[in-house]
């Protein structure tokens, strides 16, 4: 886990937030709403690049886990779903 890249890292977090979207049933609007709800505004597109692209502070990271209910997460799980996906391929 400790010898992933910065760009490894950020494909293991784009595919643990695409999948904790997924198991939660909810999808970038709901996620839109949620964060707006907290004072975070952002149109759907805006906030799709920021996901997809891991292009956001890790005050942004913690708002989405709030928005997305979830208490924190575990560095070795992020990096299992970029281990899931290379293994995959």
């Amino acid at each position: 886990m400790g010898d992933l890249t910065d760009e490894q890292w950020r494909e293991a977090l784009r595919l643990w937030l695409k999948a904790k979207l997924a198991e939660k049933g909810m999808g970038l609007p709901e996620l839109a709403k949620r964060l707006a709800d907290m004072g975070v505004e952002l149109d759907r597109r805006t906030l799709s690049n920021k996901l997809n692209r891991v292009s956001f502070t890790a005050a942004f990271f913690l708002q989405v886990l709030e928005a997305l209910g979830e208490e924190g997460c575990e560095l070795k799980n992020i990096a299992t779903y970029l281990q899931s996906s290379e293994s995959s391929n």
